[in-house]
Formats: C-alpha cells, structure tokens, sequence
C-alpha cells in the first residue's frame, strides 16, 4: 500500500533497507550513541537558557542616587531554568531468528600432497608389475603389506580433521521478507523515548545565587564609587570658588567686604553639607580612616575662619591666609581621595 505522504514510500524503503543489512550489535550501539548525543544537545541548550535567564535585563525603577534603570535578572526574579532528560528509550524490532550448522573441513596441505604423489608412484609401479591383481585393486606399499585403495584414502585423509559450529542469524521481518517466507508478521520498527524535566543540580543554584549575589554586590560598590568621587570632584570645585572670593575680600571693614564675607560664609556652610553627604560607606571605599579625620578637620577650621570673616567684615591678613591654607590642604585631600577611587573603579 503506497505511503500517502510525498516520498514517505521511497524514505520508508530507504529506513527498512538500511535496517535490514544493519548488525544487531551495530543496530544497538548506534541507539545509545544517537542517546548520547541528544543528551548533551539537551544539556547544552539548557546552560544557554541559564546563561541568557543570569543577564541583567528587565528594568526595574531607577538606581538608588542615579537616573539610569535599575536592571535584574530573571534569575534574579525568581524564575529558574528547566533541564530535561532522556528517561528511558525502548527499542521495538521485528526480526526473525534462525539458527544453523555448519560443518567445515581443515587440511594440513603439506604432508597431504607428499603422501598422495608417493602413493601414486607406487600405484604406477604395482599396475605394471602385477597385471593379474588388477581386477582386485591392490597396491604394494614400500613398508610392507598389500592396502586397498580405500585403505590409501584413509592414510590420505590421516592429515585434515573436521568440526561442526553453530552460529545465528537475525533478519529484520520487511515485506521482501514476510511474503518471500510466508512470515505472518507485519514489518514495524519502532524506537520510543521519554523527555521530562528535571530540577537543576543543588550546586548550579548555589553557585548562580553566589554569582547573582556578587554582581549585585559589585554594582553597588561600583555606584557608591561613582558617587563618592563625584562628591570630592564638587569639593575640588566649590573650595576653587572659595578661594577666589577669600581673594577678593580686603582687609577693611566697609559694606562691600561685610556683603562679600557673608557670600563667603554661605559657601563654606554649603561646602561643609556637601562634605556630610559623604557617608560611611564612601569613605570605607577610601580605606583611609586618617584621610577622613584629617578632611573633617580642615573642614571644621574653613568653617570656623569664614564664620570669624563674616562677624569682622573683612579678611584680617592673618586669618586670611589661615583659611587659604585649609582649604588647600582640604583640596588636596580630596583629590587624593578622588584619585585613588578612579583607580579602584577601573580596576
């Protein structure tokens, strides 16, 4: 009955012909290969959905202190990649057994040979000797005695032995075969195999939450640099704008010092909040608790110098170069400090 499918026919006689000339042995052997090799497509596939579930990808709010998305994982999220798994394969063949024996001959060819030619010289020799026996086919023999031919076929066969083996065969049951035998039995193979999902390895969980916990952690500590290095770059910048309004301050008490030392007041209170944002997880990225006593110290005599400026109302010489040199050595603090979280960053 033809195969109502394009060419299911010819791929169906295709499989039966190649299945028919295949050994059962090699019929076996290449299921558990073909097994195998899914296995580990199977296996592979699953880690490229693990790797694609562990990357940052879904936007969650914004970064804490940035405008930038908040980015997650699904892992992360909760959801966990499935692994499947061959469970069992069963192999459903239609073949025919048969069993026979087989009997087969071995000769030593050299003392055969030698003994037969010597035979047939004597033969020769008794047939030209001793006509009268003829009718009895007898032969002399150089050791001794009268033998008969048969005899002779004994001694010729005395050289060769014979042994009987038993060996079995397997034929897939086509439709060649069942109508060629009269084999009532439709030709089918059929190979069935089960796929199911697995939970992933106790370890791989561990080792992905480690991961996921080390990203985070690494993106925090990448964010509290950024913002700590952005805080002593603004210091760098307002103790610049310091110093030139300190500049600009005389040392005579008139209106337009008192408006200017106030100015300069505001900015060294400004400067001070901005040096308190600066919290205790900036300055551990520092890992300098030396740094940052001496910066609370400057930082607490530039207050101290711009509140004394502003109840004068002018820049005595000496307090003036006091607060220059605080909020220099607070500059260079800062700077320091900026410089070696650039560092830490990029590394």
């Amino acid at each position: 009955m033809a195969d109502g499918t394009p060419g299911g026919g010819l791929e169906a006689r295709s499989v039966a012909g190649a299945m028919t000339t295949m050994r059962l042995d090699e019929l076996v052997s290449n299921l558990a290969i073909g097994i195998a090799r899914g296995q580990m497509a199977l296996d592979q596939a699953c880690m490229d959905i693990a790797k694609f579930m562990s990357e940052a990808q879904v936007a969650f709010g914004k970064r804490p202190g940035s405008d930038q998305p908040d980015l997650l994982s699904l892992i992360e999220l909760g959801f966990t990649p499935n692994f499947y798994q061959f469970v069992d394969t069963v192999l459903e063949l239609r073949v025919a057994v048969s069993t026979k024996f087989e009997e087969k001959r071995e000769e030593d060819t050299s003392s055969t040979r030698l003994h037969t030619d010597e035979v047939d010289r004597q033969s020769s020799y008794a047939n030209q000797q001793s006509s009268s026996y003829t009718g009895m086919n007898w032969a002399w023999s150089w050791w001794g005695g009268y033998q008969t031919s048969s005899s002779a076929q004994a001694s010729q066969a005395a050289g060769s032995s014979s042994f009987k083996a038993k060996s079995i065969d397997l034929a897939t049951v086509d439709a060649k075969y069942a109508s060629t035998y009269n084999y009532a039995v439709e030709a089918s193979s059929v190979v069935k195999t089960k796929i199911v999902p697995v939970p992933p390895p106790a370890v791989f969980e561990e080792i992905v939450r480690a991961k996921v916990q080390e990203r985070r952690e690494w993106e925090r500590r990448l964010r509290l640099t950024e913002e700590a290095r952005a805080l002593f770059l603004g210091q760098m910048g307002a103790v610049d704008a310091m110093l030139a309004r300190l500049a600009a301050i005389s040392t005579v008490a008139n209106e337009d010092n008192r408006s200017k030392s106030a100015a300069l007041y505001e900015a060294a209170a400004k400067l001070q909040e901005s040096h308190g944002a600066l919290t205790n997880e900036h300055w551990a990225l520092t890992r300098s608790v030396a740094d940052r006593a001496a910066a609370d110290s400057r930082m607490s005599a530039v207050l101290a110098r711009s509140a004394a400026i502003r109840d004068d109302g002018a820049a005595p010489a000496e307090i003036k170069e006091a607060l220059q040199a605080e909020l220099t050595a607070y500059k260079a603090i800062a700077d320091s400090l900026q410089k070696r979280l650039a560092a830490t960053g990029a590394a």
